[in-house]
């Protein structure tokens, strides 16, 4: 059975951890690829120079056998849907928007 994303895209580069910084993140309320020198994933399979996917991206698009059509609301982002069932809020963001200030909120959280 093919487990794989079959649209699912990352927004950043990858984050080299063998170098300092993270001059390459763009959109940090987004998941940023890592880039490892090497990797072994939950099977056991060795990598060099790997950057593992993201798991579960479209998990939404899983049939369940306990929630109905009620219980979802449908998003499309770059020609895709994408089902989210029982939406959780927002969590804080980095900037704010334009009628909040999470960016404080944020802060306030991690710190």
């Amino acid at each position: 059975i093919d487990y794989q994303n079959t649209y699912y895209n990352p927004v950043n580069w990858n984050l080299v951890m063998d170098e300092p910084g993270n001059p390459n993140m763009f959109f940090p309320n987004r998941w940023q690829p890592l880039q490892l020198a090497e990797f072994i994933d939950q099977s056991g399979n060795e990598g060099t120079n790997a950057s593992p996917d993201f798991l579960s991206a479209e998990w939404g698009n899983v049939q369940p056998f306990a929630m109905d059509a009620s219980d979802t609301t449908i998003y499309s982002r770059f020609g895709s849907d994408y089902t989210v069932y029982h939406e959780a809020p927002s969590p804080p963001l980095i900037y704010p928007t334009e009628d909040t200030d999470l960016e404080s909120d944020y802060k306030w959280g991690h710190s």
